[in-house]
């Protein structure tokens, strides 16, 4: 049986909201149908069972609620805030599910979760913004008009220069406006008309009968008119001129390309969302006829709060076993769940030359989660996660992979350095602080010695606590993930953050560059080339693939605690958590590259790309180093109606294309793994090769249905270490391509 509700309101133009559920139910019969002529009596007994099930609607089995809300900001209504977008958006979802009934007195209890979505945006369009200056308009349209790149608009942006050459030179060819007039005085008004058609004059004038200049007291009326107003009486002669036109003046010209790099940044977003999901078992509660909530004494459970969204995670289970509404048996185990994610984005475009694009972008993403075994109060919370974000590590990015130098790299040697360094400064850290006498598995512990004495200084006599934090600390997490970030990223060690988790604002940008303006800076370039297109890009990301708590942790404070050394039954200082691999990947691709067609239709592609993955495990206390660099080179011809060159009928299919695409490339690509083993301080190649690619293709279209290709790929491969063997792989062949469509 199932009951489904959905609504949806429009609250106003901007707000929306939604809202939907589901409820499955199930008729439960007795164990057996009954004879109604041999046993009338049970089975009336058995259909009122039946009809009361059917008028309580069922056993509910499930139910599922989702419940969302979004709210445009009615900003970009306002004039000056009109290039501002902003949104907000919630959503929630709300799960029950009926648990395993093992006898009447006997229940592993219901499930419950609940999801919750906060999600903001932001999209700034400055070039609106800057277009509400009436002088930046004009300079956003003088370059938008030069952007164009293909022969067409080249040659129509020659033909407006030429016009505005052209009247350029017949405003100055304009001759001078020369007339004597006569003033009245008594501040009388004269309107001259001069027919210079432009409001950028140079007026003078000058007494007839002295010859001197003559101060004149005039007002722009428009493009051909100016108003003089007389205050004495006397004949002058009014000289007008046109003056240079403004975009032709130097400074105004430098004005405006200042003004232009100045306005580089185009457009702006960014993008934050929070979500946070609660699973819990041993739901004693059934729904009841209200929206997935049950009756109980201290109102609805487990609550509209949980229900969309607002109550979760620790407080709410803490909340649920107060008020009894959970099962605590020490036989069921399976613990509560919170998952947290927060995730946030920003890019922009960058526009500082005509031609010149910029594309940059960011990302911090931090996914945690946390078990509870709620039935056993003396065991902690543990936490586990991965985590992700860009970033730049120029630094580190060339060097350390020559086979001559015995693969040495500075910043790999950098990195045993920072070691040392890290691992004073935990010393610092610790230096004042007290071995606690209780909290987690120090609570349960016989011999305490240790309770109550510095952590640096403490070393009893029996010699267990080696060297205060033991020679091993060298190669555990929070002194290698600090020393590695320092190295690899860029940064000193002496001040580079011990957390492994960087904060939100430590994101740095990745960044695409396309430039083809070439042929607008050269235009005699255009003889030879249609388009000439240059490319960049960087990517760099750090991750790490899994965290999470120590079982038996017991913080100190902040960035500080404990976990049990089974060597010596002893607190050690360690950070919070355990964490597995480390990884920094980073890609130049394309380092550089260029495509450029040619005006007989040929097409140049040319472009390097060096990418690597630097990877550092802490069991093993090793790294892990893979390089590749490509270098690519490429050629491609289109063969136009190839049918007509070679006598083969087209045939009366509209929108096929008869031309022949011809391709060719040359690819040297060189790759290598190596490990760098942090103890030994020694790298060696584990893998690697070198390789030649030739590619040849020609395809043709014969109909809509039918496609023919012909291809040659030749692989050549030397190895890098002497475990594998050179190989040459060839293919070549024919390929035909039979589409059947209705």
């Amino acid at each position: 049986m199932l009951r489904q509700t959905s609504i949806s309101w429009d609250i106003t133009k901007t707000l929306k909201a939604n809202f939907q559920s589901a409820s499955n139910a199930r008729i439960d019969e007795p164990d057996a149908p009954v004879n109604r002529y041999l046993y009338p009596d049970d089975y009336e007994r058995w259909k009122d069972t039946i009809w009361t099930q059917i008028w309580k609607l069922g056993t509910p089995v499930d139910y599922n609620q989702s419940f969302d809300v979004s709210w445009t900001i009615p900003i970009n209504k306002i004039t000056w805030t009109d290039w501002i977008n902003l949104s907000a958006k919630y959503k929630s979802t709300y799960q029950w599910n009926r648990g395993t009934q093992i006898d009447e007195q006997t229940s592993t209890g219901n499930t419950i979760q609940n999801n919750s979505q906060w999600q903001f945006d932001g999209k700034f369009n400055l070039e609106s913004l800057y277009n509400k200056s009436k002088f930046l308009k004009k300079v956003n349209d003088k370059f938008k008009a030069q952007k164009s790149s293909n022969a067409n608009n080249r040659n129509q942006t020659r033909n407006n220069n030429n016009r505005k050459t052209q009247n350029d030179t017949k405003t100055k060819a304009k001759k001078d406006f020369k007339q004597v007039i006569q003033l009245a005085g008594n501040d009388t008004t004269i309107v001259l008309k001069h027919n210079l058609d432009t409001r950028r004059i140079i007026v003078s004038a000058k007494d007839t009968e002295t010859d001197h200049s003559y101060p004149l007291n005039f007002k722009k009326v428009d493009r051909n008119n100016i108003r003089i107003t007389a205050s004495d009486s006397t004949k002058i002669e009014v000289v007008i001129k046109a003056d240079k036109p403004l975009d032709d003046q130097a400074w105004y010209k430098t004005m405006q390309v200042a003004s232009r790099i100045l306005m580089s940044v185009r457009s702006i977003q960014i993008g934050y969302k929070q979500t946070q999901d609660t699973y819990l078992p041993y739901f004693q509660s059934n729904v009841g006829d209200f929206y997935g909530q049950g009756p109980s004494d201290a109102g609805l459970v487990p609550g509209m709060g949980f229900a969309f969204g607002f109550e979760s995670g620790e407080s709410f289970t803490e909340k649920a076993a107060r008020n009894g509404w959970l099962i605590v048996n020490d036989s069921l185990t399976s613990p509560a769940v919170y998952n947290f994610t927060k995730d946030l984005s920003y890019s922009a475009v960058l526009e500082p030359w005509t031609g010149l694009k910029i594309n940059i972008n960011g990302t911090w993403k931090n996914n945690e989660r946390k078990s509870n075994q709620f039935m056993y109060p003396d065991l902690p919370i543990t936490r586990s996660g991965s985590f992700q974000m860009t970033t730049i590590a120029l630094g580190s990015s060339f060097g350390g992979n020559d086979a001559g130098d015995n693969y040495s790299s500075d910043v790999f040697h950098q990195f045993i350095l920072n070691r040392e360094i890290i691992y004073q400064r935990l010393l610092a850290k610790y230096a004042e602080a007290i071995f606690p006498s209780e909290g987690g598995f120090i609570s349960n512990m016989v011999n305490k010695d240790f309770a109550g004495k510095n952590v640096v200084s403490y070393n009893p006599e029996t010699g267990f606590y080696e060297q205060n934090f033991g020679a091993s600390r060298m190669n555990s997490s929070d002194i290698l993930v600090p020393a590695f970030v320092a190295a690899y990223l860029g940064g000193d060690a002496h001040s580079v953050s011990l957390n492994p988790i960087p904060k939100m604002w430590k994101a740095l940008p990745n960044w695409k560059v396309t430039y083809d303006g070439l042929l607008q800076l050269f235009p005699k370039l255009s003889k030879w080339f249609k388009t000439i297109q240059f490319s960049h890009a960087y990517n760099c990301t750090y991750a790490i693939g899994n965290y999470q708590t120590y079982t038996n942790y017991v913080e100190l404070e902040e960035g500080l605690g404990y976990t049990l050394d089974v060597t010596n039954n002893c607190p050690l200082p360690s950070s919070e958590f355990d964490i597995g691999t480390v990884t920094l990947t980073e890609s130049w691709a394309p380092l550089g590259g260029v495509n450029a067609t040619l005006v007989n239709g040929l097409t140049v592609r040319s472009e390097y790309k060096h990418t690597r993955s630097v990877s550092l495990a802490m069991s093993s206390a090793q790294i892990t180093e893979n390089v590749s660099k490509d270098m690519t080179f490429g050629l491609g011809y289109k063969i136009v109606n190839f049918n007509q060159k070679i006598g083969m009928p087209a045939g009366n299919q509209k929108g096929v294309s008869h031309d022949l695409n011809l391709k060719f490339d040359i690819t040297y690509k060189n790759q290598m793994s190596l490990l760098r083993k942090i103890t030994d301080e020694y790298t060696q190649a584990t893998s690697g090769n070198s390789a030649w690619s030739f590619k040849f293709s020609a395809d043709y279209q014969f109909s809509k249905m039918l496609q023919m290709k012909l291809y040659y790929d030749r692989q050549v491969n030397t190895p890098l270490i002497s475990t594998s063997y050179p190989t040459v792989n060839s293919d070549f062949g024919m390929t035909l391509t039979l589409q059947l469509t209705r």
